[in-house]
């Protein structure tokens, strides 16, 4: 079952994943304001949920090589949910 901060992380990664023409001006405003109101709180939980989603979406990786490519991209995942590498 998806968890509600799941469920807007991810409406936010369809958004951001769209291009910029795309985006409508409603979506836009709605993260504006949301930033905006929630400030650095709603920040770190949609980042966590980011992770979270990435995480998950890295086990796909599951049995490929060990390769300098897939260290820097689990490294950028680590990045994104840590905040290091």
């Amino acid at each position: 079952m998806m968890t509600p901060r799941l469920h807007i992380a991810r409406r936010h990664v369809r958004f951001l994943g769209r291009p910029r023409e795309r985006r409508l001006p409603r979506e836009v405003l709605r993260l504006d304001q949301m930033i905006a109101s929630s400030g650095s709180e709603w920040a770190q939980k949609t980042a966590a949920a980011f992770a979270e989603i990435m995480a998950r979406e890295f086990s796909v990786f599951e049995g490929v090589p060990a390769s300098p490519n897939l260290e820097s991209l689990r490294a950028r995942v680590d990045y994104f949910a840590r905040g290091d590498a």
